[in-house]
């Protein structure tokens, strides 16, 4: 029987996979791959869609992570980032594997309900290519 990878122990860091930098106070996150594959339809598929083998038009990878807000410096330097549009390398560790690239932070939402803690939403969109690598 497989083993499943606890999600808990899943975080993004600043920095490459062998120089990496904890962000503080991350909570769930959610990665969306965007790409499609590139199609040939013409007269002679007849009606069918063909693919091009081994291709996918603009490869993408958007990161979602929801983060309590404080006065630590990780977190202060990537409100930073997001509000500069600054793109940094950054990691994305399930574990078994990572993924690492450029990304651009971007500041979704900013929570602050009464009683409980700030939290906002930071996607890290990718840009160029992003490697995964097993660990």
């Amino acid at each position: 029987m497989a083993n499943g990878i606890n999600g808990g122990l899943c975080m993004v860091y600043l920095g490459t996979f062998a120089a990496k930098t904890e962000i503080v106070g991350q909570g769930d996150a959610t990665i969306t791959h965007g790409g499609a594959p590139i199609e040939l339809n013409n007269k002679s598929s007849g009606g069918w869609r063909v693919n091009l083998d081994g291709s996918v038009s603009t490869k993408s990878m958007d990161i979602a992570v929801d983060f309590t807000v404080s006065d630590d410096a990780s977190v202060q330097a990537l409100i930073t980032a997001a509000f500069a549009g600054t793109a940094d390398t950054y990691t994305m560790d399930f574990v078994d594997y990572h993924y690492e690239g450029t990304f651009t932070p971007v500041i979704s939402t900013e929570t602050a309900a009464k009683d409980t803690a700030t939290t906002i939403s930071v996607t890290f969109q990718s840009s160029g290519e992003i490697v995964r690598t097993a660990v």
